[in-house]
């Protein structure tokens, strides 16, 4: 159960599947040395209840992930009705469950949108594999719920905040061929907590998006646990 996941986890999801690619096949101690093999792939796209405000007039970047090749087809297809256009890439996503900090491949789907979120969120999840599937957006408004990008995060970094319970997600990217990102979801309580265990600097924006996905950010950070 992956990061948007998580919270609502079903049984079947922790059986092996087929790999997309030699990168997602990997362990995630062999991601630094991997990523460089991962390639972006370009689409034209179109998913509860919204948390926050939730018109947006100016363009926002909207963001989900899945684990599965079937469903990622049924998002973009879902997405591309809506006139939109994404990105794909692969991340790796750590998270806590178990007791223990989880880690795992997905395809992430970014894309602007002027659209309502409602009408994004209730495309999308139409057609999620999740049960809990995180669909999130970039805000200019103050809100609870942050997403924090780390240039040249890596996984040590997104396992400790992870396991701290400091972030209920981290996610970790290949930039180019020598440069990684970790963008992490947290509540705004745990920012400051987030930056004093990092020697890298946290580019914050606050985020919207479906409701059970924000409830899940809220239950997964602990601040006591750091």
């Amino acid at each position: 159960p992956p990061c948007g996941q998580l919270g609502l986890c079903r049984p079947f999801l922790l059986m092996p599947r087929r790999p997309r690619s030699l990168l997602l096949a990997l362990p995630c101690s062999l991601l630094a040395a991997s990523l460089g093999r991962a390639k972006t792939r370009v689409f034209s796209v179109r998913g509860g209840s919204v948390g926050a405000s939730s018109a947006m007039s100016a363009a926002r970047q909207v963001q989900t992930t899945t684990d599965n090749d079937e469903a990622l087809g049924r998002i973009l297809s879902a997405v591309r009705a809506l006139g939109l256009s994404p990105e794909v890439e692969q991340v790796q996503s750590y998270y806590w469950w178990k007791e223990q900090v989880q880690c795992n491949a997905e395809s992430r789907i970014s894309f602007a949108s002027t659209l309502p979120l409602e009408e994004v969120v209730a495309a999308i999840s139409s057609v999620h594999n999740y049960e809990t599937p995180m669909i999130i957006s970039e805000s200019d408004a103050e809100s609870p719920y942050w997403k924090g990008v780390i240039p040249g995060g890596t996984a040590a970094m997104a396992a400790e905040l992870t396991e701290a319970r400091l972030v209920a997600c981290a996610q970790l990217k290949l930039v180019d061929a020598q440069q990684t990102s970790l963008s992490v979801k947290t509540v705004a309580r745990a920012k400051a907590l987030v930056e004093s265990r990092l020697s890298h600097p946290v580019h914050w924006k606050p985020i919207v998006g479906n409701q059970v996905y924000l409830d899940w950010i809220a239950a997964e950070t602990s601040l006591t646990a750091s």
